[in-house]
């Protein structure tokens, strides 16, 4: 699929990386903010925090073709998240045991 075809698809991969490249152009927190590992023993999903001052991002990332379970380590204390945004429909704001598609990542605030 090219970009010419791309460009019209709100969908599409490109508009995905636009609405990306954008929300971290308009946070702080997600260029400036400290950076936290979360889950580092699961070599299926990657997961860290980006927080500056009293805003954090939550950025959860599958990068294989499986469905891992995601958990939410009792350390991290997330109220009320916020889906901001993600590669696939979300049904549910819920962190804990959370099964992510392939390739599927999201980012809550």
């Amino acid at each position: 699929m090219n970009a010419a075809l791309q460009i019209n698809n709100p969908d599409s991969i490109l508009n995905y990386y636009k609405k990306l490249i954008k929300l971290r152009k308009n946070n702080d927190t997600l260029i400036y903010g400290k950076f936290i590992e979360i889950n580092k023993e699961n070599e299926e999903i990657y997961s860290y925090i980006r927080e500056l001052g009293d805003e954090a991002f939550l950025i959860i990332a599958n990068f294989f073709d499986g469905t891992p379970e995601f958990i939410l380590p009792d350390s991290v204390k997330i109220n009320d998240p916020n889906l901001v945004l993600a590669n696939y429909p979300c049904s549910s704001s819920e962190l804990n045991n959370m099964k992510l598609r392939p390739y599927e990542a999201r980012i809550y605030k």
